[in-house]
């Protein structure tokens, strides 16, 4: 939402948020954020970058109509700009 989200491992918890975006519509949001993060992780993504693709897609979800799909391009260009910022 959009107080971020939060990855817990045994390693510790990881918090992130995303950008402030004007909400459309909140159906499959989340969907869309485990989808990513459990795909980037069976990518061998690492933690950090996994959670950082998990808000990414939550994030370009809920500024769609209902469930327009998201763009691929989109969800990653953003996912970049949030691990750059959480560096």
């Amino acid at each position: 939402g959009g107080g971020g989200a939060l990855l817990a491992t045994a390693a510790g918890v990881r918090r992130l948020v995303g950008p402030a975006v004007t909400v459309r519509s909140a159906v499959g949001a989340g969907d869309s954020f485990l989808a990513a993060l459990v795909l980037a992780l069976a990518r061998g993504a690492d933690e950090r970058a996994a959670l950082a693709a998990g808000v990414a897609a939550g994030t370009v979800a809920v500024t769609r109509v209902g469930t327009a799909q998201v763009v691929r391009a989109e969800v990653e260009a953003l996912a970049a700009r949030l691990l750059e910022a959480s560096a």
